[in-house]
């Protein structure tokens, strides 16, 4: 008898849960539904004058973002679809060309936990006779593709999307990876400073005088030419690079950690002309120099 005015109370309490939990899904969906149709998503196009513009600003948190400076265009065109244009702003003031797309308020990101709005994508073509000063680019929840960029310094912020880098120059490049994969492909920078957080990084024809990498939780790939001094912190992912050159030209000060050249384990050569610190914590750090 106590078993079943247990059941009794038990069947129709999770009966209650089940409905509740399901009316509460409905009411979500719609409400996204409507939300959605509120923000008027829809594709953008415009064009803006170039002259006397020097410096790029550019900071996309809602959509994908694409950034080519090409011969095809002679000013800024931006063709953006699926966009919400009431958070799209852009600009040409004090040499800079700044464009935002971000919202105010966090439910603007994220109206329901877990039902992120439908995201667009910012295609931004830049006239590939300007000469850049700096360009910054930040990105938060889309990926990024950036191709054929040159300027003085070049700060990329990327966020948890993936990020594609190609065909950048530049005296200095700083690079700061928020978790999402991020791929490079002939990068020369006099200078580079890389900052990788989580993911996988890919950096291929890497060309640089100075570099320092500080490595969190990313397996980094690199491949390149480093003639210079270099600076490796890593703490729990690996990093293994290749890099073209002679092998008694690198002199590596290995602080801590488990570092390879070439299959030894760290190796003496207090005469080499480029100078490698590396300091590792639990990942390991390989070098191939062929």
């Amino acid at each position: 008898m106590k078993i079943k005015k247990k059941l009794k109370v038990i069947i129709p309490s999770a009966v209650l849960v089940v409905g509740i939990v399901l009316a509460v899904i409905g009411l979500a969906m719609g409400a996204k539904g409507d939300y959605v149709k509120s923000l008027e998503l829809t594709d953008f196009e415009a064009n803006v004058p170039s002259s006397g513009v020097f410096n790029l600003d550019i900071n996309v948190s809602l959509a994908d973002i694409n950034i080519v400076c090409t011969n095809d265009v002679e000013e800024f065109n931006i063709k953006a679809d699926n966009i919400s244009k009431q958070f799209l702003d852009y600009s040409t003031t004090n040499n800079t060309f700044k464009l935002r797309y971000e919202t105010k308020k966090w439910y603007q990101t994220t109206f329901i936990p877990g039902f992120l709005h439908k995201q667009g994508k910012i295609n931004i073509y830049i006239p590939a006779s300007l000469n850049f000063k700096d360009v910054q680019i930040n990105s938060r929840y889309g990926s990024s593709e950036l191709s054929y960029i040159t300027a003085e310094r070049i700060f990329i912020d990327c966020g948890t999307g993936s990020s594609n880098i190609t065909n950048l120059t530049c005296d200095y490049v700083k690079i700061d990876n928020k978790g999402g994969g991020i791929s490079c492909m002939n990068v020369d920078a006099a200078a580079a400073d890389l900052t990788l957080r989580s993911g996988d990084a890919e950096f291929c024809n890497f060309v640089s005088e100075s570099v320092k990498i500080e490595n969190k939780f990313c397996d980094l790939t690199l491949s390149g030419i480093i003639k210079g001094n270099c600076s490796i912190v890593c703490s729990m992912g690996d990093v293994n690079a290749t890099l073209y050159g002679n092998e008694s030209d690198y002199n590596f000060n290995v602080l801590k950690g488990n570092v390879s050249v070439n299959n030894i384990e760290n190796p003496q050569n207090k005469d080499g002309k480029y100078y490698f610190k590396t300091d590792c914590s639990m990942g390991e750090i390989n070098f191939i120099i062929e």
